[in-house]
């Protein structure tokens, strides 16, 4: 499935203006993601400057997966906007607008990129030689910068995250396409490379994605895969990585902490005398039982895209939650919840919450659909999803920039892909 340099040479060769500029920029897009700042944002609106062009040429009719997928985005566009107004546009709602402009550029973005199927074979190549660029930049951070994990510059939470969803998809590329189209020895090498980035990126996210994968993928492959004795790399990465975790006293430590402050908030909450800004599961947790509070204001609509922080902060006022929940983020209202779930409930309301929940899962449903039909893209889809799902839960990664960026762009590949496959054999309906 990787692309060959002479495969690479030809492909983008073949290709017309627009299209070569989309093909080397969805290479590029995962290589150097967290190691050069603007990487990605800067990749992002490039493409998005082509798509405004090139998306309308040649006009083709979406298919009804297509067009469910639009239907979704729409709705969640439009759930924000009428948070929005409902709750007279703040000044943390306008500055959403620029992340929630990704969204809306989705539209061209999209019809842009499924014109051309050799896009996945790009992302893939560069999600692989992205991989071991990640763990050759914590070795970089450690080593060198003298930090005491690996975080990129984008700190260790984006950095965990995203060497985890790239160890998942080079996982997968092992177990079915190594010894086919791709040395074993350039899989292994990428592998080893992003599970050691996200060990020491110490982001316990990331560990969970990674664990996460490290159990599904061999079950969701093992039918599928060509060389089953492949499967069995599964063991000395596992070995590798709780080498890595029984000689470190720092990431046993923070495991240790996280359980504590798990307990210790289960049986007393977060006494007001008690510190909990650098206590992060506390600090989440308190959170969350402060947005189950807010959301019964406004339980439909919400309080308004990126208002989270400043209704948080008034209850800290009043005293009914921990005074630690008002702090620099929460002042200026653009403090977030530290997860997508809660706060899309908080600010766009149960109504928000469902859409987004329907936008994420229903390419999920899309994944699994195509099972039959090609096992590896269907596996890639259903881990990047998941992975995504995981890292909601204690991050927001689809208001975060970076993160937004990542989650569109590879949706938009897979996806269409996806549709592509799922629609080989038959007519474009309209």
């Amino acid at each position: 499935m990787l692309a060959t340099p002479d495969q690479l040479r030809g492909v983008i060769r073949s290709a017309d203006i627009p299209g070569k500029l989309a093909l080397i920029l969805v290479l590029l897009f995962p290589i150097f993601s967290l190691s050069l700042r603007h990487w990605l944002s800067g990749i992002y609106s490039l493409l998005l400057l082509v798509s405004l062009y090139a998306a309308w040429r040649g006009r083709t009719r979406l298919y009804r997966e297509e067009k469910i997928l639009f239907l979704l985005l729409t709705l969640f566009l439009i759930s924000f906007f009428l948070s929005a107004t409902l709750n007279d546009w703040t000044d943390a709602s306008i500055r959403r607008l620029g992340n929630v402009g990704k969204y809306l550029f989705f539209f061209p973005l999209y019809l842009f990129i499924r014109q051309y199927p050799d896009t996945l074979k790009l992302l893939l190549t560069g999600i692989v030689v992205g991989a071991a660029v990640l763990g050759l930049q914590s070795f970089y951070d450690m080593l060198v910068l003298g930090l005491n994990r690996g975080e990129g510059i984008y700190g260790p939470i984006i950095f965990g995250d995203l060497a985890a969803l790239f160890f998942a998809i080079t996982l997968i590329l092992l177990f079915l396409d190594a010894r086919v189209t791709t040395p074993i020895w350039v899989y292994v090498i990428a592998l080893m490379l992003s599970l050691i980035a996200t060990v020491l990126s110490t982001s316990r996210n990331g560990w969970i994605a990674a664990a996460f994968s490290l159990v599904v993928v061999p079950w969701l492959t093992c039918r599928h895969a060509r060389y089953r004795k492949t499967i069995l790399a599964v063991i000395p990465l596992v070995m590798i990585s709780a080498g890595i975790f029984l000689t470190s006293t720092s990431m046993q430590d923070r495991l240790k902490l996280a359980w504590t402050e798990f307990s210790n908030f289960v049986t007393v909450g977060a006494p007001k005398d008690v510190p909990i800004m650098e206590n992060s599961v506390g600090f989440r947790l308190e959170q969350w039982r402060v947005a189950l509070h807010i959301v019964r204001e406004a339980p439909l609509f919400g309080v308004g895209g990126g208002n989270a922080g400043r209704h948080i902060t008034r209850y800290a006022e009043r005293g009914l939650a921990h005074p630690d929940l008002i702090n620099p983020h929460t002042l200026t209202g653009i403090g977030g919840l530290h997860s997508s779930y809660f706060e899309s409930l908080v600010n766009e309301g149960i109504v928000g919450l469902l859409i987004i929940l329907a936008f994420i899962l229903y390419p999920l449903w899309v994944f699994i659909r195509i099972r039959q039909q090609e096992p590896m893209l269907s596996t890639v889809g259903i881990i990047f999803s998941t992975n995504f799902l995981i890292f909601g839960i204690t991050e927001n990664p689809f208001v975060h920039d970076n993160f937004t960026s990542v989650y569109l762009l590879f949706l938009t590949v897979f996806f269409s892909a996806a549709v592509r496959i799922r629609h080989s054999d038959r007519v474009p309906n309209g």
